[in-house]
This record gives C-alpha cells, structure tokens and sequence, in this order.
C-alpha cells in the first residue's frame, strides 16, 4: 500500500438516508455529536473499556469528554455546550430510538459512611448505538437502486433481500429462528407488543424475520432477559419499537431474567398468567 494514500483513523460508514432523518433538520450540535459517538463506539464485541465489556456499538463516555468533543472556535473564542444542552441532545437521540444511555457502573469500593459495606462505582454513560450494526455493516450498502426512496434514520429494518419475498419462505425461516426460545409465548408476547408501536397495529412478517435475525447475534438468555425489561417497563406504550427493544438486548444480561418475587397483574388470561406464575410472578 503507498503510504501517501493511507488514510489514518480507520472509518465508518454514514448512510445518505441521514439527509430525510429527523437529525438533519435539528442544530449542528445534535449531528454531530450523534457522529462523534458512532466513530467511538466499538467496532467489535470484547472492547474493555474502564472495566466493563463493550459490544459491538457500544461506548463509556463521560459529559466532560462530550463538552470537549463538541467544542468549536469561532472568534477566537473557545465554545462549550452545557451539561444541560448535552443532557437535551442525548434525551432527543434516544427518543428517536437512535441511541440507548444508561449509567455505566464498574466494580466496587468501601463505603465511606459504612466501612463493611460496598458501593459500586459509577464511571460515566454507557451508549449503546441502535442499529449499529446494520449501519456499519458494507453488506447492508451493496444491491441498492440509485433513487430509491429513502427512510428515516434506522428504518433499515424494512428492507429484505429478494429471496424473503416468498410469504412460504418467510414463514419458514421465522419457524426456524424462533425455535431457539423455549419460552414462544414471550417470544410472540413481543411481537404483539411491538406491533402495536405501529398505526395499523401490524408487523409484516419480513420485518418479523429481520428482529430474529438480529436477536439471534445474541446468547437465548440475554435475549429474553431484554424482551422482559421491554415488557415490564412498557416501552411500547412511549412508541419505541424494536429497535429499542435491540438496545435493552444488547445490554441485557442473564440475571436480568430473575423474577423471584415480582407481582403483576392478571392478564386476562389463565394461561398467560400460568406463564409468569412459572416465571417467578406472583398474580394478583
């Protein structure tokens, strides 16, 4: 390779469909911060990053560094956007289901006011980039018509190759997916859920096969313990969709799925609140 051409840095990939998202009509700074946290997520699963393991998509950052990383000259004058304006940006990324934060806590130390107790540390924000993977996969570039119409930002979910327009294909490829959770009713629980994020109250069953095929990057366990908190917390109900739902996954673990001592309501249903009965829940 000649060194003159060498570009340093590495790369990553911005989809032109950024032009009809949200995030192109609101101030530079939402922009580019959203570009300054997919260049420094983890490109790949395994990162260690202030004792926590990153995945793929995944960054620890704290609103110092953010304040630092938007700073701009102009007069020369230094620039700085406040925690608060920092705050706001980050709440809109992940209202557009674009983004997941949540506090990234790491190890424990003594606990000054109670010398046998532990307490555990927090290190900053940990983000979590929806759909990092189909965005910064070049497979996910290659086949498309020039003028195709384009979507909003993370919508990629709508597109399926050629071989998925078969209904009797799809159908068998979402058998065979689905099969790996032993647990169906949650499983259809929450594609019923997500369905009812839609204005028609219904997903196509390609978009269906799309979400299992992107839950299935990640261990069975994590994946129920992601749709549980999806559930629980009633995400759907605040419009985020599956793409969320991907995030909660992505950061889900195993333990997530312990129930023991939970109550909920009944559901209506005697075998729906037969499940949770075997899940931990107590029925009221």
């Amino acid at each position: 390779m000649n060194p003159e051409r060498f570009v340093p840095g590495g790369s990553f990939f911005v989809a032109r469909n950024i032009y009809a998202s949200g995030i192109w009509r609101k101030p530079p700074q939402y922009f580019k911060l959203f570009l300054w946290l997919i260049g420094n997520a983890a490109f790949e699963s395994g990162h260690t990053y202030k004792g926590r393991t990153l995945s793929r998509g995944q960054l620890i950052t704290t609103y110092s560094e953010i304040t630092e990383a938007l700073a701009y000259q102009f007069n020369k004058t230094i620039n700085r956007p406040t925690q608060k304006e920092i705050r706001m940006i980050l709440a809109w990324l992940q209202l557009e289901n674009m983004i997941l934060v949540q506090p990234a806590i790491s190890g424990t130390s003594p606990n000054q006011g109670r010398p046998s107790a532990l307490t555990r540390a927090y290190v900053g924000l940990l983000i979590s980039i929806i759909n990092y993977d189909t965005y910064q996969d070049s497979k996910s570039y290659k086949g498309r018509d020039q003028g195709r119409p384009s979507d909003e930002l993370g919508q990629l979910a709508k597109e399926c190759n050629n071989n998925d327009k078969n209904p009797s294909t799809v159908s068998s490829k979402i058998s065979v997916l689905q099969e790996r959770y032993p647990d169906q009713e949650i499983v259809n629980q929450a594609f019923q859920t997500i369905a009812s994020t839609r204005k028609t109250n219904h997903i196509a069953e390609a978009v269906k096969l799309n979400i299992l095929r992107q839950w299935e990057k990640y261990p069975v366990a994590q994946v129920i313990a992601g749709i549980r908190i999806y559930l629980e917390k009633g995400y759907a109900g605040q419009g985020k969709n599956e793409k969320y739902l991907l995030g909660i996954i992505c950061n889900a673990k195993p333990e997530d799925t312990s129930t023991s001592g939970q109550v909920r309501k009944s559901s209506g249903s005697a075998l729906l609140d037969e499940h949770y009965r075997n899940q931990g829940f107590t029925i009221l």
